[in-house]
């Protein structure tokens, strides 16, 4: 890669950066100050209530989590199924079935939910993010209003998707 090329990857990396910072600022605002929060460095995981001794140091580390590059990347996922894959299903097919090239069937239940897309089968698409890393953001940016969670009965999984309530709907 030489001159020119190089330059437009640099400008663009800049602006990607500066993209995901701003996002990260957008999601840390929108954390209430009134939240319950799940403290999940303690066994069994505690709810830690707004005053309680404690609250603010896990407001803190919860506000770093529900906005740190992983939780960025859901949601910028999230953002292009809602806005491009979910209206398009062979460009979702491909841009989406080599993730499953190790589970045919899964990729078969996945085309059979669609438009739906559950945690698992974003877990799957996202796999540089842990499965349990992805629910928790989920959980984390549901509650701040980034993204609604629908409960289908089984053998479905919880459904993700960008929430209207957001300015990315």
């Amino acid at each position: 890669m030489m001159g020119q090329d190089a330059i437009l990857v640099v400008e663009y990396l800049h602006r990607l950066m500066a993209t995901m910072g701003v996002l990260q600022e957008r999601i840390a605002e929108r954390v209430p100050n009134d939240l319950i929060i799940k403290d999940r460095t303690t066994n069994p995981i505690q709810l830690v209530y707004p005053g309680q001794s404690g609250y603010e140091s896990v407001k803190s580390r919860f506000t770093r989590e529900v906005s740190s590059t992983q939780a960025v990347v859901i949601l910028a996922f999230l953002y292009s199924y809602e806005k491009y894959l979910r209206t398009d299903k062979q460009l979702f097919e491909k841009e989406c079935a080599r993730h499953f090239c190790n589970g045919p069937g899964k990729w078969e239940r996945v085309l059979y939910n669609f438009p739906r897309l559950d945690q698992t089968a974003l877990a799957t698409i996202l796999n540089m993010i842990s499965e349990t890393i992805i629910i928790y953001h989920l959980e984390d940016l549901s509650n701040v209003g980034f993204v609604e969670r629908s409960i289908f009965p089984p053998p479905h999984h919880l459904v993700a998707g960008i929430s209207r309530r957001s300015a990315l709907g």
